[in-house]
């Protein structure tokens, strides 16, 4: 690139709005991209492209930062009231978020036990199962046994000869 692309580190800070050293620590910043180049004798010059595009970005952030200060406090008294109630607000949060965290904590508690007493409900209903399938198999076994006793009780000549 032809040496009249690149400018001066005071060249760079004037043309951004920032001191020279910020300018270099902006070109050690890889976030920042921006092109160094070393002149004879050490000294840094910057590609006046990268400058160009650092100084919109650097104006459009102060833009910004005005538009915000226009709505912040005039005087160190309304800061402060604003400070307090910000400081107010935050702790009412935070009790709503204290609040809110134990109420989640209770409903976690009732949720797990509503799923225990589910389960109980589940385990009870196979065991009400089991039991009525056990009853079923021993009333059939003692109406069997009631018919052999019965034929066990009729006369022996009754058996034999039938009647």
């Amino acid at each position: 690139m032809p040496e009249s692309d690149y400018i001066s580190g005071e060249e760079a800070a004037a043309l951004i709005g920032v001191s020279k050293r910020t300018v270099e620590r902006w070109a050690t910043d890889a976030t920042k991209n921006l092109h160094v180049s070393h002149a004879p004798g050490g000294k840094q010059l910057y590609l006046r492209a990268d400058v160009e595009r650092l100084a919109d970005e650097y104006q459009a952030g102060e833009a910004a930062r005005a538009r915000a200060a226009q709505f912040s406090p005039q005087t160190k008294a309304q800061a402060e009231i604003m400070s307090e109630a910000t400081i107010q607000h935050i702790a009412d949060l935070e009790r709503q978020l204290f609040a809110a965290s134990h109420e989640i904590g209770r409903l976690t508690g009732v949720l797990e036990q509503q799923r225990l007493l589910t389960d109980d409900a589940l385990d009870a209903r196979r065991q009400l199962a089991d039991a009525e399938a056990r009853a079923g198999h021993l009333e059939q076994e003692a109406e069997r046994l009631r018919e052999e006793l019965e034929q066990a009780r009729r006369p022996w000549y009754k058996r034999l000869f039938g009647g």
